[in-house]
């Protein structure tokens, strides 16, 4: 049970990260 635990809580703030950047990138990109 603590290894999935574990897990998911990796999982949010990687899925946070990646929503980030990819927000990151669509501003962007109309800019340049």
């Amino acid at each position: 049970m603590k290894s999935n635990k574990d897990k998911s809580l990796w999982l949010i703030p990687a899925g946070v990260s990646l929503l980030i950047a990819l927000l990151g990138v669509l501003i962007l990109t109309p800019m340049m």
